[in-house]
C-alpha cells in the first residue's frame, strides 16, 4: 500500500514537472486533485504529508507556476496551493538566494499592483493594515491560519507593488513602516511557526524575498527594516535557515 502510493504520487509528480512548459493548467489541476486524494493515504509506517521528496517535488511545480499569467493558470495556482497546505511544513527546503544582490529587474509577476496616485496607495494600505487590526486578536487555531493565509497574500500584493513602483515618493517610509509592523501578527497568527503547512513556507520565502528587494532599493527603508527579516526567518528551525546578506544602507 505504502510503496504503490509513494510510487503514484512521485509518478504524476514528474509528470507535472517535466511537462509544466507544455501542459495546459487545467490538466495540472486535475493531476494536484489525484496527488491531494494520494495525500490522505498515510499508513502507521509512512505518512507523504511528511515526507521531504513530496514536498521537494510540490514546491518546484509551485514556483513554476507562481510566474505563469492567466485565469486558468490563477486557478492551477490555487489548486497547488491547496494541495501544499495538506503538507507538514517541515517539508520545506529553502531555495531562495538571500546572500546574493538581487538582480535590479524586477519579476514581472510581481507588479499586479500598480500605485498610479496616492489615492490607490491609502485604499492599498487600508486593505492590508485594516485586516491585520482584524486578524491580531484572533486565538481559535482554525481561524488564525486562516488569517495568516490571508494576511501574507495581502502583504505580498501589497510589497510586490511597492517594489515594482518607480515613483518611489508615492511610498513614504512611514507607510512602509507600519506595514512592517503586520509581520509580528504574522508570527503570531502561525504560532511562530509552529502551525506552518508547506503552502506558508512558500509564501514566507517570497515574502521575504520581496523585502529583501526593497531593502536593496531603499536605503531608508533598509535602515529601518532590520528586523523584519530576523522575525520571518525565524519561523524556521535554526538549521534549515538561510544567510541573510543586508544592504550596506542598512548597518
Amino acid at each position: 500500500m505504502e510503496d504503490s502510493v509513494k510510487s503514484q504520487l512521485v509518478d504524476i509528480l514528474q509528470i507535472i514537472e517535466q511537462s509544466t512548459g507544455t501542459l495546459c493548467p487545467t490538466m495540472i489541476s486535475k493531476n494536484m486533485t489525484l496527488v491531494s486524494d494520494l495525500l490522505e493515504g498515510r499508513s502507521a509506517a509512512w505518512d507523504p504529508r511528511n515526507d521531504p521528496s513530496i514536498g521537494k517535488m510540490l514546491a518546484r511545480t509551485q514556483r513554476l507556476c507562481s510566474e505563469q499569467f492567466s485565469s486558468e493558470w490563477d486557478q492551477c495556482f490555487i489548486a497547488i496551493c491547496k494541495t501544499c497546505s495538506k503538507m507538514n511544513g517541515s517539508t520545506f527546503m529553502w531555495v531562495a538566494d538571500l546572500a546574493s544582490e538581487p538582480p535590479q529587474a524586477i519579476p514581472s509577476s510581481w507588479g499586479e499592483l500598480k500605485f498610479t496616485d496616492e489615492a490607490i496607495v491609502k485604499n492599498s494600505f487600508a486593505h492590508v493594515t485594516g485586516f491585520e487590526e482584524k486578524a491580531r486578536d484572533a486565538t481559535d487555531p482554525r481561524k488564525k491560519l486562516m488569517f495568516f493565509t490571508e494576511l501574507i497574500d495581502r502583504l505580498q500584493w501589497f510589497m510586490s507593488g511597492v517594489v515594482s513602483e518607480e515613483n518611489q515618493s508615492l511610498l513614504p517610509l512611514e507607510l512602509l513602516t507600519r506595514i512592517n509592523e503586520c509581520m509580528s501578527t504574522l508570527v503570531d497568527l502561525c504560532d511562530h511557526g509552529r502551525a506552518l503547512t508547506l503552502e506558508g513556507c512558500l509564501h514566507v520565502e517570497k515574502l521575504v524575498c520581496i523585502i529583501r528587494q526593497l531593502m536593496y532599493m531603499r536605503g531608508d527603508y533598509a535602515a529601518r527594516s532590520t528586523r523584519v527579516p530576523v522575525l520571518l526567518l525565524g519561523l524556521f528551525p535554526p538549521e534549515t535557515r538561510p544567510k541573510f546578506v543586508y544592504p550596506a544602507s542598512s548597518r
